[in-house]
């Protein structure tokens, strides 16, 4: 039905962006990433907001790289250069780089983003930058002491994202 409504759009529908933002989070939690990621994309098409055109797109390509459509993803990168979430786009840039085994090249890519970048995005995306960034650390021979402290980060962030429990 979702889809359908999508198809029907003409234009800026922030319902129908609420809606199926939703349901690719629900899709997200389901392990269903490559749905989610194209529901994500369609959220993204109608958000009359800026700023959710800006952040949707980032979230529904964390889940293409999720469901290893780096192709799509690659395609799409240009297209998010531009997005103010710093640590957002730098996440989504790291993780693709992660997926492709280039496991110190996303390190510096995570390890690039400026603290002030940090604490300006959401708690979801936290999270998964200090996941990522403990799970890279390791991989690549780093510091005992700096997984552990990316890992208490993890600890202390309230938001939860069970598609990264593999890393």
């Amino acid at each position: 039905a979702l889809r359908h409504r999508f198809l029907a759009a003409n234009g800026y529908d922030e319902q129908l962006a609420t809606e199926l933002e939703a349901a690719a989070w629900s899709l997200h939690l389901a392990r269903r990433t490559q749905q989610a990621g194209r529901v994500g994309l369609w959220a993204s098409a109608v958000s009359g907001d800026p700023a959710a055109r800006e952040r949707r797109p980032l979230d529904a390509l964390f889940d293409a790289v999720l469901a290893s459509d780096l192709a799509a993803v690659e395609r799409r990168l240009g297209e998010v250069g531009y997005a103010h979430d710093e640590a957002r786009r730098l996440l989504l840039e790291g993780f693709a780089l992660l997926a492709r085994r280039r496991w110190s090249r996303a390190s510096a890519v995570f390890d690039a983003i400026p603290a002030a970048a940090i604490a300006a995005t959401d708690q979801r995306t936290r999270l998964r930058l200090h996941i990522l960034r403990a799970w890279t650390q390791a991989v690549t021979g780093g510091s005992a002491e700096r997984v552990r402290a990316e890992l208490a980060l993890v600890s202390a962030e309230p938001a939860a994202d069970p598609c990264l429990s593999g890393y």
